[in-house]
């Protein structure tokens, strides 16, 4: 009876022992922190276009997915900038479904080069309808205050007195447009001798060189006669 006493106490340090042992190997194994295998850094370049028209996207932003690097595509579409192998790189533009692609982690060499394309985003708004004052019933009072013509005979009458304006600015000889860039032309002449005697036109060869064109071109309007004459109408 003894001895079977005596083996189990032998049995129960030898479990306590090994669950002592067990915990301290636990222990040593949770201080250690984990050692992340070392990742090569390369080069990542390519080109960004249309998934369609393969016309190249400028302006993409490419940046590594929740770190804060990365670039911009240039107008050509290119772009370059250095990851590590295993980085998942995110490429964003405005028009674009986002797209994203993860760098390889068995890639050999310092240097990757891939083209993404990238597929065209299709929004859809929802509809709005835009009223002309902030609330519904300021309508009515907007309308009750309107100056309206008393009858259709006073609008015709403005209708009539437009269109009469209008053909006397088609009579006139020059537009809008036109007098307004003669007036600059008068003031920026008159500034251009400002505090000085304006010179005589009568001994500006030019301006002899701009009446004789006018006088030819009035003769062609006119036409020439037999005689050699400047063929102007007789009244």
């Amino acid at each position: 009876m003894d001895s079977f006493k005596q083996k189990n106490l032998i049995d129960l340090r030898y479990i306590f022992l090994l669950l002592v042992t067990s915990m301290m190997g636990y222990t040593n194994l949770k201080a250690q922190p984990f050692v992340y295998p070392k990742r090569m850094v390369v080069q990542f370049s390519g080109m960004i276009k249309d998934v369609i028209s393969n016309a190249p996207i400028p302006f993409a932003i490419v940046y590594v997915d929740r770190e804060k690097r990365g670039t911009v595509s240039t107008i050509d579409g290119f772009y370059s900038f250095a990851v590590a192998q295993g980085d998942v790189v995110l490429f964003k533009s405005i028009g674009y479904k986002p797209y994203k692609f993860e760098v390889p982690i068995d890639m050999m060499g310092d240097s990757y080069f891939k083209d993404i394309y990238m597929e065209r985003e299709t929004y859809s708004l929802d509809t709005i309808t835009i009223y002309p004052l902030p609330r519904p019933h300021q309508l009515r009072q907007a309308i009750a205050n309107l100056d309206l013509p008393e009858d259709m005979v006073a609008l015709a009458k403005k209708t009539i007195e437009k269109s009469k304006l209008d053909e006397l600015t088609k009579a006139t000889r020059y537009d809008g447009n036109e007098n307004f860039n003669q007036y600059l032309k008068n003031q920026v002449q008159s500034y251009y001798h400002y505090g000085q005697p304006a010179p005589i036109r009568l001994f500006d060869a030019f301006s002899w060189a701009e009446f004789i064109k006018s006088l030819k071109k009035k003769n062609k309007s006119f036409g020439s006669d037999k005689d050699g004459g400047l063929g102007l109408p007789e009244y």
